[in-house]
């Protein structure tokens, strides 16, 4: 949510960038004139994984961390749940599937002396199945007492608590890995003209004032029709290990983008 408000607001402030603000920007043909100045061309470090993780059980939380802010290594337990009545329910399903393996063993062996039909040991079979499918529900519930994380990354937000008891599907913690990032950069869609997929960039951090080396991608697979901007990713080149996701700054294309007057072949 808070990547997708800044995402807004850039694109906001590009737009504007862009517009036109006196009759100095009209073409004699009464067309307007959009030249990319290149403190107008604004890109957004983005993370290539970022999720909200959300309970599976209605239960209530022993433990959740590691803070906001903090790192966490891919596997390490982000929440656990208190898992008592969940492994009791697990022990009660497999005491039943154990009683019904032992009761089909016998109706197999009536039905070999004539004192069992076939439908007993249908009904028996049955039962068996029926009892192992509740131990797997019972054996998946367990296992989502615990949630581990997915991949390193550090944590954005903390949205439960410990000792709160929550439902299914609610949202517990937002994650966002700080290793794999890239850089979004939105132009008025005339640049594509002269950017293409491989087109080289440097990005100015705001944050730290780094000069960074990037190269387009991918370019957007629509055209906003407001205001005529185009998304492209863009790969950084050299080590990502300090940026944060949600950093922005200046960008510069080293290909010349040229002026261009909207309409014009």
């Amino acid at each position: 949510m808070v990547l997708r408000f800044i995402r807004v607001q850039l694109i906001l402030a590009i737009a504007l960038a862009v517009t036109p603000a006196s009759a100095g920007d009209m073409t004699a043909g009464g067309g307007l004139k959009l030249p990319i100045a290149p403190d107008h061309i604004r890109g957004l470090v983005v993370p290539l994984l970022h999720a909200r993780l959300s309970s599976r059980l209605q239960a209530t939380i022993e433990q959740i961390g590691p803070e906001t802010g903090e790192a966490f290594k891919a596997g390490d337990t982000l929440v656990q749940f208190d898992c008592t009545s969940f492994v009791a329910d697990r022990q009660r399903v497999e005491a039943e599937a154990e009683a019904a393996t032992a009761s089909l063993a016998v109706k197999r062996e009536l039905a070999k002396n004539g004192a069992a039909s076939r439908l007993q040991v249908q009904l028996a079979e049955a039962e068996l199945k029926r009892t192992r499918a509740q131990v797997d529900v019972a054996s998946k519930q367990v296992t989502d007492c615990g949630i581990r994380a997915p991949y390193d990354g550090r944590v954005v937000e903390r949205i439960a608590n410990a000792h709160e008891t929550v439902g299914f599907r609610d949202p517990l913690i937002e994650i966002v890995s700080d290793k794999a990032v890239e850089l979004r950069v939105y132009i008025p869609s005339y640049a594509l003209r002269t950017i293409r997929i491989g087109s080289h960039l440097d990005v100015t951090l705001d944050e730290t004032g780094e000069d960074l080396p990037a190269r387009v991608i991918a370019i957007g697979a629509r055209i906003d029709s407001v205001s005529q901007l185009v998304e492209l990713r863009a790969a950084f080149a050299g080590e990502t290990a300090r940026l944060i996701p949600g950093m922005s700054g200046n960008v510069r294309f080293l290909e010349a983008i040229a002026a261009v007057t909207p309409g014009t072949p």
